[in-house]
């Protein structure tokens, strides 16, 4: 956007000193009428004369105001620069499809500090109809104290909580296969569901997690271990294998979404290998860490809670915190941590869930569970609320 001064304009009310025109069209252009400069002012600082030569003060003027198509709609008289202060101008208001529909002074940038956007305005449907600069509270906390530990079943519910201006939707796929392997038959038994996030705004989807993809690997793997088995490939029901994918609801805040996943599959042998983790996305379907939320004193923070918590806790039938994670490598609880949390918002505050699986075919769904308070300061407020695509 480029800025030009006004030129031709004519003051309301000048004034004239000896050895000057009086002639308040020769003195300097100014601005619409009702905005002229005043006389001390101008004698002040408009002008320096010797005898009956002068120099006069030229004021330049420039925009201050804007409409929605860039017009302009408003001047001031643009100040001396002073260290060579150039100011910068950023869209403040947005209609619902991402346009610009007004600007603002940029003020200057003091420690680095960039705004984030967040949905100001929803119709009946819940879809964004504006959107507003982020301002966090001014009682920011950066603290994230451990709330509560123990081990146990994480709590999850069958619908999946979609961010702001976009809608969830869980689909279903079951499909089966056989294949004769000389006298012996082989079968193939799946199941997965996938959760699509749409962009109420722009229509952009985004898959979350494995979905159905995990069903075209799984039945690749069948294939193959098919053809390496040839006609009179091993044990009856050795090739029944069995794949069980499923996503349930775990919390969601700010633009994230939080997910428990649960993973089975038998591929012949005693037991099937079954995995169950908790997982963040963002909307775009890409999973986040926990430090990508956090600075890194308060990811430590939360490792050194973890940690210390784990070696008290006790859990049914001479179950500890161990069982879920042993050893003193804080690198490796720190790498659990990332890939094992949810968020789930609470009133105005977010909880910060932890769940470590055991790994242990026995102990199914058991997790050593953490509760934080999530920081209200403005990293975490921005982390979270990164504007939908589009904006």
């Amino acid at each position: 956007m480029s800025i030009s001064s006004v030129s031709n304009a004519r003051f309301a009310n000048t004034y004239a000193s000896p050895g000057l025109n009086s002639n308040p069209a020769d003195v300097a252009p100014g601005i619409q009428s009702g905005m002229a400069i005043q006389r001390d002012e101008f004698l002040q600082q408009a002008h320096s004369f010797s005898g009956n030569s002068a120099v006069a003060y030229q004021p330049t003027y420039e925009c201050s105001q804007w409409d929605a198509t860039g017009e302009c709609t408003g001047y001031r008289e643009k100040p001396p620069e002073v260290g060579g202060y150039e100011p910068t101008f950023e869209c403040s208001q947005w209609d619902a499809t991402g346009e610009c529909t007004g600007y603002q002074e940029k003020p200057p940038e003091v420690g680095g500090y960039e705004p984030t956007f967040e949905c100001s305005q929803w119709d009946a449907t819940g879809e964004c109809t504006g959107y507003q600069i982020f301002e966090p509270t001014l009682e920011s906390n950066p603290d994230v104290p451990l709330l509560s530990a123990h081990i146990g079943q994480f709590e999850t519910t069958p619908e999946i909580l979609a961010p702001r201006g976009f809608e969830a939707q869980l689909n279903d796929r079951t499909t089966y296969a056989t294949a004769t392997l000389g006298d012996n038959k082989a079968a193939l038994t799946q199941y997965s569901n996938q959760l699509t996030l749409t962009d109420l705004n722009f229509g952009d989807q985004a898959t979350v997690g494995e979905g159905f993809q995990g069903i075209e690997d799984f039945r690749n793997s069948w294939s193959r271990s098919l053809e390496e088995a040839g006609p009179l490939g091993g044990t009856p029901g050795s090739m029944n294998w069995d794949y069980h994918y499923k996503l349930s609801g775990a919390g969601q805040a700010g633009n994230l979404v939080s997910v428990f996943e649960s993973t089975s599959a038998y591929t012949g042998g005693a037991r099937p290998n079954n995995n169950f983790e908790l997982a963040t996305y963002d909307a775009k379907g890409h999973r986040v860490e926990l430090d990508d939320l956090l600075t890194g004193d308060q990811m430590s923070d939360v490792v050194d809670d973890v940690a210390a918590a784990l070696v008290a806790l006790k859990g049914p039938e001479g179950i500890d915190g161990y069982t879920f994670f042993s050893g003193e490598n804080k690198e490796a609880l720190r790498h659990e941590i990332n890939q094992n949390f949810a968020l789930q918002q609470e009133g105005d505050g977010v909880k910060i869930k932890v769940g470590l699986p055991s790994g242990i075919h026995a102990l199914g769904d058991l997790m050593a569970q953490f509760e934080f308070a999530a920081p209200n300061d403005r990293h975490f407020q921005k982390a979270i609320s990164q504007p939908p695509s589009g904006c």
